[in-house]
């Protein structure tokens, strides 16, 4: 009986052809990712500069030549699979690459809907201009208490206690600071500006929550102005640098759930995704810590 491998060319094997697809894959998303690093590099740095927040803009070029994201040598090529894979996400529409690569990587654009009340801890993250980044290292050990940020206060102050914009916490210990410095926060150059702001969004912001609850609005420019959260490698919910005054309105508000966005998944946490997908909702809690089938990340996966 004839092999399949004997009507191959001299030279190759039935494993060199995936091989070389893989690699012509990977040269393709380096160069398309880097085109993409140079247009959101620009763009955010022009967006930035017409605020006078110029140590931003120059966070965003710089970005442009590096790769801020950080990874752990013993971690690296199961680190680059994934960055190839959520750049298909983003840059290739076509899902069979994507899956040909490796399993449960979400979309970059995926909501999840949080309890409020869990969201007690807070982490930085190293500058990043994209949704649904793969990070190892320990960042998510590095966490504060929400209820000890200054915008958190902020907000308890004004619409618990009654205290004007100008007297809270966030205007006297960050605002005041960094307009004597000469930057512009928020893009205003005095805190009168500042005050006037916070009364024209986030008091009607207040209001809004109040009557209405908490309504995933879209933009006219597309864009959706939500909490950013970060999932660490036991799953804990983080939240990131967006949605602070909303997150302090809705928890003031007793306001259940809430809309977030993943900006970053610990490399930990990736692999109980990879294994839910690719054993299905049945039989990957094998695997799997039972306790985790009500987290609101892998209502995707165990939807199938």
């Amino acid at each position: 009986m004839k092999s399949p491998a004997a009507d191959l060319p001299a030279g190759t094997s039935a494993s060199s052809t995936p091989r070389r697809r893989l690699a012509v894959l990977t040269l393709f998303l380096f160069a398309t990712r880097k085109l993409a690093d140079l247009y959101c590099g620009l763009r955010y740095a022009i967006r930035f500069c017409r605020l006078g927040q110029w140590w931003n803009a120059a966070k965003c070029l710089r970005s442009v030549l590096d790769d801020p994201r950080p990874h752990a040598p013993r971690d690296r090529r199961f680190y680059e699979r994934y960055l190839r894979v959520q750049d298909a996400r983003r840059r290739v529409p076509t899902r069979r690459i994507v899956s040909a690569v490796i399993e449960g990587v979400a979309r970059p654009d995926k909501v999840i809907w949080v309890a409020a009340a869990d969201l007690t801890w807070k982490t930085k993250l190293p500058w990043t201009l994209y949704f649904n980044d793969i990070l190892p290292g320990d960042w998510d050990l590095q966490v504060r208490l929400v209820d000890g940020t200054n915008k958190h206060r902020s907000v308890a102050q004004h619409f618990r206690d009654g205290v004007p914009w100008e007297r809270t916490d966030i205007f006297v210990n960050r605002y005041a600071k960094h307009i004597a410095r000469g930057l512009r926060p928020r893009g205003a150059r005095t805190l009168d500006e500042l005050r006037e702001f916070y009364e024209l969004h986030v008091d009607p912001l207040h209001e809004s929550i109040r009557r209405r609850g908490f309504v995933l609005a879209v933009h006219p420019d597309g864009t959706v102005d939500i909490p950013h959260v970060h999932i660490a490698r036991d799953g804990r919910l983080l939240l990131g640098d967006n949605g602070n005054h909303r997150l302090a309105i809705a928890r003031l508000l007793n306001v259940r759930r809430i809309p977030c966005f993943v900006r970053a998944r610990h490399l930990e946490w990736q692999r109980v995704r990879t294994l839910v997908a690719r054993h299905g909702p049945d039989r990957c809690w094998r695997f799997v810590d039972p306790a985790l089938a009500t987290h609101p990340d892998l209502a995707d996966l165990l939807a199938r």
